[in-house]
């Protein structure tokens, strides 16, 4: 993860250091990976091979450069690989081991099932407040979150736009990344996810 981590710092001319994210992301997560954590490392895959790419054409029409051509072939076969890596993250991609957290009571707050329409924005955090109340919490975390969201439209630094900071809070939020806090956790963790899903349609 260390050296994923110092090639998106020093590789920031040619490749993004966000496109790095989800990846990075993945590895810090315990086995077996959660689900929730897949379409960011998808899209991370997705955005390594767009950018490699582009990167390889930059290079091969570099006059300057030496051995130009024989680096641009092999960062074209390096965005192949990763692109079609991106697949594995997909439903159906890869056989995962059965998950031994399937029974714990936060899996029913899972993201719904592929196909399921999301309500708007603020049906969605009536409910997430709703549970809340019902649990007896306080609406101070959803609150952080929509502040977060907030400052996220139209963001020019790439860290900061609404897709990036919505996946950076399914993986705070997820239960794991929270022990001792599922109860209060749970309910803002389904609202983001689900507006999550509305953002990919």
């Amino acid at each position: 993860c260390g050296e994923l981590e110092g090639a998106a710092a020093m590789g920031g001319e040619y490749v993004p250091e966000a496109c790095y994210g989800g990846l990075i992301n993945l590895l810090w997560c315990e086995e077996p990976v959660p689900k929730s954590e897949w379409p960011a490392a998808r899209d991370s895959l997705d955005d390594l091979a767009a950018a490699i790419s582009l990167a390889s054409e930059r290079i091969l029409n570099n006059p300057s450069l030496p051995n130009r051509e024989d680096a641009s072939e092999h960062l074209m076969t390096a965005a192949t690989v990763l692109q079609r890596a991106s697949g594995l993250f997909e439903p159906g991609g890869f056989c995962m081991p059965e998950d031994p957290r399937e029974s714990r009571s936060w899996q029913d707050w899972e993201t719904q099932p592929s196909g399921a329409t999301p309500g708007s924005s603020s049906e969605l955090r009536a409910e997430a407040l709703e549970a809340l109340l019902e649990l007896g919490c306080d609406s101070e975390l959803l609150d952080e979150v929509d502040m977060e969201l907030a400052g996220a439209g139209g963001a020019e630094d790439p860290r900061a736009r609404p897709k990036t900071v919505l996946r950076e809070l399914v993986r705070r939020l997820h239960p794991d990344q929270n022990p001792g806090r599922e109860a209060e956790v749970l309910p803002v963790f389904r609202y983001v996810q689900q507006l999550r899903a509305r953002e990919s349609t």
